[in-house]
């Protein structure tokens, strides 16, 4: 693990299988635009795997809820609680029955739990901007209300169904008994299936789409279908590509860099420490000024006295080792020596690239220049440096 770097556009999914299903994990991914991720109704636990598979939690701080079922929305509701604040992107009645919900079953006030996260409001049939990616969100039909979404990044797309019945014998069937209107029948047969990626849910209807749907598709697009929410065993007998989880499994759908990705990832790894969250742009412009990228070789080695510099890892792993205390593994997106770099202290460590390693740096005196002009962020430091 850590040797993974975030493609500009792709898919790591967590899970990729249902609630039912005793030896797999729930359908939950991350969308990686541009090395910031976007978790999909991320499963328990999201945060200690990206950890374990050398990923900063810190690049992951935007959630898509889709729906209030159980094996969608617990670890969004884990994340709320135990993690980093988050920004969690829905529609405000998906939203609503999220708080309704979690609160009923946690004993949680609904006020409180509304300030532990930061909500977006996503509406239907019109885009949301998130990442340098362009987001459509339509409504999917399942046993309550639930969105899936297309995404738009750098000329490709991708889709995700999110849980729906999609069978259109099915769907004519609904409207001849009045149950869906034409109208509703026809925004649901215009799924988007031209997509490069297509993210199928698959299961057992009238909820779910039955696998015989996604058989009868052209092979065009079963070329770019991957099926989700689906046991191994399942989709291995209606002969679906399944979705495989794991970081090693990352679907990458393109990996073309823009002229200013190098100017935004380091704002985006900078805007992921506290120090720098009350930064104003004229402030960011001057960290982009401020900063140098170094770049290291696995099994690069330093032995001596070290300080009065602040870095970011933005590549691999690091292991710092400093007299009397325990070591410490930095991954993608970790940071360190802030106080060093305020106060200008040195002190003896030995620094060892696991990886191939690449670091953001700023020198005290830059450091300390952006201090000056942002006091919130001078006293969070004092604050820091005085409980250590």
């Amino acid at each position: 693990t850590g040797n993974f770097s975030p493609p500009d556009f792709g898919i790591t999914m967590l899970g990729n299988s249902h609630g039912f299903d005793k030896s797999g994990t729930t359908t939950g991914f991350i969308i990686w635009i541009y090395g910031t991720g976007v978790a999909v109704d991320p499963p328990p636990h999201c945060d200690a795997y990206l950890i374990m598979n050398g990923v900063s939690p810190r690049l992951v701080t935007s959630v898509i809820l889709t729906h209030c079922h159980a094996d969608h929305d617990a670890g969004t509701f884990q994340k709320v609680l135990k993690e980093r604040r988050v920004t969690l992107y829905t529609t405000k009645t998906v939203y609503q029955h999220f708080i309704r919900k979690y609160s009923a079953v946690s004993g949680l006030n609904a006020d409180f739990l509304n300030r532990l996260l930061d909500f977006k409001q996503v509406n239907i049939a019109e885009p949301t901007f998130l990442h340098g990616a362009v987001f459509e969100f339509f409504y999917s039909l399942h046993a309550l209300p639930c969105i899936g979404f297309k995404v738009t990044c750098g000329g490709k797309t991708m889709s995700y169904s999110a849980d729906t019945f999609n069978d259109p014998d099915g769907l004519d069937m609904l409207e001849k008994r009045g149950i869906i209107s034409e109208a509703r029948k026809q925004s649901l047969l215009n799924f988007p299936w031209e997509c490069d990626v297509v993210l199928h849910e698959c299961g057992v209807p009238p909820i779910h789409t039955p696998a015989s749907t996604l058989q009868k598709l052209p092979e065009a697009v079963k070329n770019n279908l991957y099926a989700v929410h689906i046991a191994d065993g399942a989709a291995e007998e209606a002969g679906l590509r399944k979705a495989v989880a794991g970081f090693e499994n990352t679907i990458v759908i393109h990996n073309n860099t823009r002229p200013n990705d190098l100017a935004i990832q380091t704002l985006l790894l900078c805007a992921q420490a506290d120090i720098f969250r009350d930064a104003d742009i004229n402030q960011c412009i001057h960290l982009l000024q401020m900063s140098s990228r170094h770049r290291y070789r696995c099994g690069y080695e330093f032995n001596g006295t070290m300080g009065g510099v602040f870095f970011i890892i933005s590549e691999g792993v690091l292991r710092v080792e400093r007299d009397n205390k325990e070591p410490i593994i930095l991954k993608l997106g970790d940071y360190f020596g802030e106080i060093s770099a305020m106060n200008g202290g040195m002190e003896h460590m030995r620094l060892t690239a696991i990886t191939n390693v690449e670091i953001i740096d700023i020198n005290k005196f830059a450091f300390n220049q952006f201090l000056q002009s942002c006091p919130e962020a001078h006293q969070r430091l004092l604050t820091l440096e005085s409980m250590r």
